[in-house]
């Protein structure tokens, strides 16, 4: 099962996001959504699960709770937009992930892409997917689920040197 992940849009989809989430089975919004546009385009490809970010006006992008479990490929998949740091967890998070039994958590916020296990739980964040900050290249992730193990890739949306 492959899965598309995103966070950071801030009211902005590029026509490359759809294009690389083509085919997958569920798309997963890490938050600071911006619009109910950019939910309503990602609906066209396949579900949409998301979680509301810091800067997200539930009237404007829809009522999503600030954190969520959804099953994926059999695997609980943990979604908050703000964890702290991968290697300083907030405390509040630390407790939801292990009382949800969670394998993969997925974030957002840093506009940071991030991909590696922690203590056998895959920590995701696809980096920012809108507006281009902080000097950071803009990414989404697709989550592979195979076998009862999780995968993820980040794609790059800007080109090379830009």
């Amino acid at each position: 099962m492959t899965v598309g992940v995103l966070s950071d849009t801030h009211g902005i989809l590029e026509p490359e996001v759809l294009r690389i989430f083509r085919g997958v089975s569920l798309i997963l919004h890490g938050g600071d959504i911006g619009t109910s546009a950019v939910l309503r385009a990602l609906e066209a490809v396949a579900p949409v699960k998301a979680v509301l970010g810091n800067v997200d006006d539930a009237h404007a992008v829809g009522r999503h709770p600030a954190a969520r479990v959804e099953t994926v490929g059999g695997l609980r998949v943990y979604m908050t937009h703000r964890i702290g740091a991968p290697d300083a967890v907030l405390p509040r998070v630390a407790r939801a992930v292990a009382a949800a039994q969670a394998r993969v958590l997925v974030f957002g916020h840093s506009h940071r892409a991030y991909n590696a296990e922690h203590d056998g739980v895959l920590f995701l964040n696809p980096g920012g997917a809108g507006p281009r900050r902080f000097g950071l290249r803009r990414s989404v992730a697709l989550l592979h689920v195979q076998g009862g193990a999780p995968t993820a890739e980040v794609i790059t949306l800007d080109g090379p040197g830009t």
